[in-house]
C-alpha cells in the first residue's frame, strides 16, 4: 500500500508546511509533490544536526533524500531553481527533480514588470513577493507564451496603458540583454538537471508521495472574503485532489491530509486582518528566522487564532475526501493555546505538536487505546509528565537506573523470606551509571528499594481492581490477565 500525506497550510501562509513535510518524507522512496505556487513559496526546514535551508523551488524533503516533483500547478523559475540547486549542492544535497512539462515559465521580464507595477502602486500595492507570479499567469491567459523578446514588448505595452513611466535605473535593467541570455543559461541548466514528465502516472514508482502545497487557505484564489489581497492559486486540496484521482494507481493508496497552524496567525503584507494584534502580545521575545522585513511585504504581522475557525476551514476544504484527517499545530513553545478544545474540536483527527524546528520535535497525538484481556482504556492523547514508582530487589547496593528521581520517595527496605520488609536507613553514594547509588546501613541480606521518578509519557488509567495480582519471589508484581487475547 502507498503512502500518501497532503500537507497544507490553515492561514496565510508561514504555518509550518515545511517542517511537516520533513516530517512525513523522512520513510525511503519518497517524493515530495509541489502543487500549486512557484518560487515565491518559502518553507523552511532545520535538520536534527542544525542544517537550516528555506525551500522554494524544491520539496522540503530533500534532506531526507525525497524526490521533488514540481507539477503542472508549480510556476517554475529557472533562476530561484539554479540559484537554489547550487545552495543545496554546497550542503552535500544533490536534488533529484521532475518537472511537467505543462508548467509555466516565469522570465525575468516577468521579475521585473511585478516589481516595478508594485512600486507604482505607492500604498496601495498588494504585497506581492516580487517573484513574477501573477504577471507569469496573466501572461499565460494573453496567450504570450513563447520565451523570447517578444516578452519584453508585451509589458512595455502594459505600462503604457497603466501610465508607468520607467525609471532610469528600471530602463538600464529592462533593456539589459544580458539579463535575457544569462536565463537562458539557467533555463538550459533546469532542463539538464530535471527530468520532464507528462503523465502523473510516475509516482507509482514511489512508496510515499507527500504533496507539499503552498500558502494558506486564507490565501486560496476563491476566497473572496479576502479578496484582492490573495494568492492566485488553490491553497488547499484541490489540486493534490486532482491528481490523486487522475492517476491509475497500481496498489491500493492511503491518504492522510494535514493541515498546518501555529498557536497564532500571522500574515505578510496588506490586507484584513480582524484579529491583529501587537507581536507584544502574543511573544515579544520571539524571533522569526525566516520571515524578515522586505520592501515588498514589509514586516510579518500577528493575531491571535480562533480554533473554531481554524476547524470550519480545515474541515470545508477536506470534506469526506481521504482516509485520515489531521491537524499539526507548530510552534507551540511561543503561544498559549487551549489544548482541550482544540481535541474536542478534532476529536476524529490525528493531531501533531511540534516546540522546536526539527522533525524530531514534531509528537503525534491520536485516540488511542491499549487492550488488556477484555479491558479497554483510553491512553492519553498528550504525552504529560507522569511520577512513576519503581520497585527493584537488590543485595549489597543499587546504583540507580532511572533520572529524574523524587528524592524525598526514597525507600529501602530488609525483604525477610515470607515476603514481608521493613524500612532501613540507607546512604546515598556517588557512582553508578546515573552518578548515584544506594547503600544500606546492614550489611548482608536480601533488600528492596522503592522511589518515584518523573516521565514524560502517554498515561493510561486502569480500574482499580481490574486484574489479581501478587509480588513474585524478585519483588515484582504479577498482574494475572483473564485473556491470551491482549494487544
Amino acid at each position: 500500500m502507498k503512502d500518501i500525506k497532503i500537507v497544507c497550510g490553515s492561514n496565510w501562509g508561514d504555518e509550518g508546511k515545511g517542517l511537516m513535510t520533513d516530517y512525513f518524507s523522512q520513510k525511503p522512496n519518497s517524493i515530495v509533490v509541489c502543487s500549486n505556487g512557484g518560487a515565491q513559496r518559502g518553507h523552511t526546514v532545520t535538520t536534527p544536526d542544525r542544517i537550516r535551508h528555506v525551500f522554494h523551488h524544491f520539496g522540503s524533503g530533500t534532506f531526507n533524500n525525497a524526490s521533488t516533483y514540481l507539477s503542472e500547478d508549480f510556476i517554475v523559475n529557472p533562476i530561484i531553481f539554479k540559484q537554489e540547486y547550487d545552495e543545496l549542492m554546497k550542503l552535500g544535497y544533490v536534488p533529484n527533480v521532475y518537472i511537467n512539462q505543462d508548467c509555466m515559465l516565469t522570465t525575468p521580464f516577468d521579475m521585473m514588470a511585478n516589481q516595478i507595477i508594485e512600486e507604482n502602486r505607492g500604498k496601495n500595492k498588494h504585497g506581492s513577493c516580487g517573484l513574477g507570479i501573477f504577471e507569469t499567469i496573466k501572461r499565460y491567459k494573453a496567450g504570450i507564451t513563447d520565451v523570447d523578446n517578444q516578452i519584453r514588448e508585451y509589458y512595455l505595452e502594459q505600462f503604457e496603458r497603466e501610465n508607468i513611466i520607467l525609471t532610469d535605473e528600471w530602463s538600464r535593467i529592462f533593456f539589459d540583454n544580458g539579463i535575457f541570455e544569462h536565463f537562458l543559461d539557467d533555463w538550459d541548466f533546469m532542463n539538464n538537471h530535471s527530468l520532464a514528465i507528462s503523465d502523473n502516472y510516475f509516482l507509482n514508482q514511489f512508496d510515499n508521495i507527500v504533496f507539499e502545497a503552498a500558502q494558506g487557505l486564507l490565501l486560496d484564489q476563491n476566497n473572496t472574503e479576502y479578496f484582492p489581497h490573495l494568492t492566485p492559486s488553490n491553497t488547499g486540496i484541490k489540486n493534490p485532489k486532482r491528481i490523486i484521482e487522475n492517476v491509475e494507481w497500481n496498489e491500493e493508496i492511503n491518504i492522510e491530509t494535514c493541515y498546518v497552524s501555529r498557536t497564532y496567525l500571522t500574515r505578510h503584507g496588506v490586507g484584513k486582518f480582524p484579529s491583529e494584534c501587537n507581536k507584544r502580545f502574543i511573544n515579544e521575545y520571539m524571533f522569526d528566522k525566516t520571515n524578515v522585513p522586505n520592501p515588498f511585504q514589509d514586516t510579518l504581522r500577528y493575531g491571535t487564532l480562533d480554533l473554531g475557525e481554524l476547524y470550519s476551514r480545515c474541515s470545508n476544504d477536506i470534506g469526506n475526501f481521504g482516509d485520515k484527517k489531521s491537524i499539526a499545530i507548530t510552534h507551540c513553545n511561543e503561544y498559549d493555546w487551549d489544548n482541550d478544545k482544540l481535541i474536542e474540536l478534532f476529536k476524529d483527527w490525528n493531531i501533531y505538536y511540534s516546540d522546536g524546528e526539527t522533525h524530531n520535535d514534531v509528537n503525534w497525538e491520536q485516540e488511542r487505546f491499549v487492550s488488556f484481556g477484555n479491558i479497554e482504556v483510553k491512553m492519553t492523547k498528550k504525552k504529560e509528565l507522569c511520577r512513576v514508582k519503581f520497585m527493584k530487589t537488590f543485595e549489597d547496593y543499587y546504583n540507580f537506573e532511572q533520572k529524574n528521581i523524587i528524592l524525598n520517595s526514597i525507600r529501602v527496605a530488609v525483604l525477610y523470606d515470607d515476603k514481608h520488609f521493613k524500612n532501613i536507613p540507607f546512604d546515598i553514594q556517588v557512582a553508578g551509571e546515573n552518578g548515584f547509588r544506594v547503600k544500606p546501613y546492614f550489611s548482608k541480606g536480601k533488600f528492596l528499594i522503592m522511589y518515584d521518578y518523573v516521565v514524560e509519557a502517554y498515561k493510561v488509567t486502569i480500574p482499580a481492581n481490574a486484574f489479581p495480582y501478587h509480588m513474585n519471589e524478585n519483588g515484582d508484581f504479577e498482574i494475572c490477565i483473564p485473556s491470551a487475547e491482549n494487544k
